[in-house]
C-alpha cells in the first residue's frame, strides 16, 4: 500500500523531492531566473523542459525578463486606468 504523498508547501520541498543530479539543475533554474529578475515575484505558470536534454539557460532568461516587462506593463495600464476612471 502506497503512503499518500503531500504537496510541496514551496519550492524548496519540491526541488527536494527530486535526486541530487535533478535538484542540481532545478537549482541552476532558478538561479538563472533569479539573475535574470531579482525583483520578479513569482507567478503560477509552467514551462517544462525535457530531463534528458540540455537545459536552455538562455531561454529561459529571455523568457524571464520578457514576463517581467509583460507584467510591469500590465500594471501600469492597470495605474493608468485607475488614474483615469478618477478624473
Amino acid at each position: 500500500m502506497k503512503t499518500p504523498q503531500t504537496a510541496p508547501q514551496n519550492i524548496d520541498d519540491y526541488i527536494a523531492g527530486f535526486p541530487k543530479d535533478i535538484q542540481a539543475i532545478l537549482e541552476k533554474i532558478r538561479m538563472t531566473i533569479r539573475e535574470a529578475a531579482p525583483q520578479y515575484e513569482h507567478a503560477r505558470g509552467t514551462v517544462r523542459f525535457p530531463l534528458e536534454q540540455p537545459i536552455p539557460y538562455d531561454l529561459i532568461t529571455q523568457i524571464v525578463k520578457f514576463r517581467v516587462q509583460e507584467n510591469l506593463a500590465r500594471a501600469a495600464a492597470k495605474t493608468k486606468a485607475k488614474k483615469e476612471k478618477r478624473a
